[in-house]
């Protein structure tokens, strides 16, 4: 189909007189005839170019018709898209009619109803008795169990028989997320106030006699987390309990996903979730690391440059053994996305940055100093430590940033410089 006349929306049509049509018809018309005479006259300029008139004026004839015939084929087919326009606008026209005519009878039939529906009262409450009866019945037979199983859980924590625990937990778990999630599917059929009171209570009462089992799962919880604070002797003396912790924490997150999809104002979030076990087992292998790292530490005010010297060589024992041991140990009990060694390494390296901070606040003496920049520019990013052969793949230094802010280091420097200028005078 061809488009039709350009036109601008928005924008009214010119208006022409019949006059003014006419007039520029007769405009259109002698400036074609002066065309044509124009180009005839360079045409057939020479008496011997005559012979051809009958040639052009064939070829002008066959293009004429053509064109003719174009416009024609254009007009045609506007008129058609005109006509289809108008048989789709009558058809919308009566459907709206059809559509206005239903709407308006079921109007009417709502309105002859409304009186009645405030009589339903009766029938609401026991819709929701029922479903209170429904939910009851349905799990009675798993609601009697629910003490023996958590005892039952609780001996398999005490044991460390964690998988087996954690097994026990997500049926208690989802018991009484079953029973909630149904009663608060019931709360908007209720319509008064005291039918919402009674199933409010009907929910504290399911929360009260659930209420074990949300300590369970912190316990459980505590049990895998000591675990991790402790996780390099866990390894090296029963890998398959850190594997078996790791196994419930991986499990414990796709539980979290799962809840959290969907749109915020439908989701029914259970109680304790989300629970983040991923977060809190880094945060407790982090504290025990930190433990490890500095099981020993300098007390006194004033740093003896010996003292100060042996605490950085134990400080470098420690935490070199603390990464080849992860590399070795606990890499091969987490999944590869956890990225052990170099979590560990990060937390090392934050661990040491503190602490060296604590020590050049104090008021250190010229050879102290000296130790512990030393330590920090020479030892620290040499092969001897965290440039380590069997560390590199895994740690890469300069991903973790300076161990001292730039400012601070600047500032030891000067400190340093000042201190060597006044023992040069001195001598």
């Amino acid at each position: 189909m061809y488009p039709p006349f350009p036109y601008r929306p928005g924008k009214e049509r010119p208006t022409m007189s019949a006059e003014a049509e006419c007039n520029a018809l007769e405009k259109a018309d002698s400036l074609a005839r002066g065309a044509a005479l124009k180009w005839a006259s360079g045409v057939f300029c020479r008496p011997d170019q005559l012979a051809l008139l009958g040639q052009y004026r064939r070829r002008e004839t066959q293009r004429n018709n053509s064109i003719q015939s174009r416009l024609k084929s254009a007009l045609q087919s506007y008129l058609e898209g005109v006509d289809l326009g108008l048989s789709q606008l009558r058809a919308a026209h009566t459907e709206v009619h059809h559509i206005q005519k239903a709407l308006s009878e079921a109007q009417e039939i709502w309105r002859a109803t409304e009186g009645s529906l405030s009589h339903q009262e009766t029938i609401q409450q026991l819709v929701m008795e029922h479903t209170q009866l429904s939910v009851v019945i349905q799990s009675l037979p798993h609601v009697y169990a629910v003490p023996k199983l958590i005892d039952q859980t609780k001996e398999f924590i005490e044991k460390q028989q964690l998988l087996e625990a954690h097994i026990n937990l997500r049926d208690l778990e989802s018991l009484r997320d079953n029973v909630l999630y149904r009663l608060q599917k019931a709360g908007p059929l209720l319509s008064t106030t005291e039918d919402g009171q009674q199933n409010g209570e009907a929910l504290d009462l399911v929360r009260q006699f659930f209420a074990r089992v949300q300590d369970l799962s912190e316990e459980l919880g505590g049990a895998i987390f000591s675990l991790a604070h402790s996780a390099l002797t866990v390894a090296r003396c029963d890998p398959t309990i850190l594997v078996s912790a790791v196994r419930i924490i991986e499990r414990e997150e796709l539980l979290d996903v799962e809840e959290s999809r969907g749109p915020p104002q439908l989701l029914w979030k259970p109680p304790g979730r989300p629970k983040r076990w991923r977060d809190k087992f880094f945060q407790a292998l982090e504290k025990g690391v930190c433990e490890r790292l500095m099981e020993s530490n300098i007390e006194s005010e004033e740093i003896n440059p010996t003292d100060l010297a042996t605490h950085l060589k134990d400080i470098q024992c420690r935490m070199i053994e603390e990464l080849l041991a992860a590399s070795a140990v606990l890499v091969p009990c987490v999944p590869p996305h956890y990225d052990l060694c170099r979590n560990i390494g990060k937390m090392c390296h934050q661990i040491i940055s503190h602490h060296l901070r604590e020590i050049l606040n104090h008021n250190l003496s010229h050879p102290a100093l000296y130790r512990v920049l030393h330590w920090i520019t020479i030892v620290y990013p040499s092969e001897d430590l965290m440039a380590h052969p069997e560390l590199s793949p895994e740690i890469d230094i300069s991903e973790l940033g300076p161990l001292i802010p730039t400012e601070m280091m600047d500032e030891q420097m000067n400190r340093y410089t000042r201190s060597v200028r006044v023992r040069h005078g001195d001598v």
